[in-house]
């Protein structure tokens, strides 16, 4: 998050439309059953899919807050065991009498992202899956008060998997670095932000295509104003997930 948002209750909301499947002819394909984790899947050579995530956070603690962002991703897999993801995403704010944020309504072009992935270890030859991915992005709109910035930022993770109960349970873990840059536009101010942490999730297939589960994750964040003292902040919290899937065409 490019600007620190001030105290005030938010309800965040997600879904998403995928259109690959969530399930293999054997074991559970963990490439999108996470909502804020991945998975160590990464498809088949020559794979192609289209994604949609809309997410929304709202407010009614003091004035009124509504932010809703959507994000449109293609997604092909060139080689054995590597993808590559290139985003685009869009944010809508309506913002009014919120203390320490100006009022506005807009619909904006957020920013754009390049996601790669490779997968070192595969679960079904290997005790567990092993993946790297690199995230980078380029943003104008904060996400969070909607002003005009200039973001860029990149995220390290390395992901781990395993099928606790085959065809049922997985289990996977997430190690996560992520430094970020942001200008205000209108007021020249710069920041650097870094975030390390972890994050533990475990999914349930009930039935084919429809998984439950949780995920856990723990953070640590410093920011630092330029030519003003850092700051620290931990973060843990539970966030329970729900993931359903359809098939896609064979």
């Amino acid at each position: 998050m490019p600007i620190d948002a001030k105290a005030f209750r938010t309800v965040i909301v997600c879904f998403s439309t995928l259109l690959p499947n969530c399930v293999h002819a054997e074991g559970i394909d963990t490439e999108h059953i996470f909502g804020f984790m991945i998975g160590t899947d990464v498809g088949n050579p020559g794979e192609r899919e289209f994604q949609s995530q809309t997410t929304g956070r709202f407010s009614k603690s003091s004035g009124r807050y509504r932010a809703v962002g959507q994000e449109f991703e293609l997604e092909f897999v060139p080689a054995k065991d590597f993808r590559i993801e290139i985003g685009s995403a869009f944010a809508a704010h309506d913002i009014n009498g919120v203390p320490d944020f100006e009022d506005r309504r807009q619909l904006a072009w957020q920013g754009v992202s390049v996601d790669l992935r490779y997968r070192f270890l595969d679960r079904d030859t290997a005790p567990l899956g092993l993946t790297f991915a690199l995230e980078s992005h380029a943003d104008r709109i904060d996400e969070t008060t909607a002003a005009a910035v200039r973001n860029h930022g990149t995220s390290f993770t390395l992901a781990f998997d395993r099928e606790l109960i085959p065809n049922f349970a997985v289990a996977a873990l997430n190690l996560i670095y992520q430094p970020e840059w942001t200008r205000i536009v209108g007021t020249g101010a710069a920041e650097q932000e870094s975030t390390i942490g972890a994050a533990f999730g475990v999914m349930a297939q009930m039935r084919p295509g429809f998984l439950v589960g949780g995920e856990a994750p723990i953070c640590e964040n410093t920011k630092a104003s330029l030519c003003r003292s850092s700051t620290a902040r931990r973060c843990l919290s539970v966030l329970p997930r729900i993931s359903s899937c359809r098939n896609a065409p064979g």
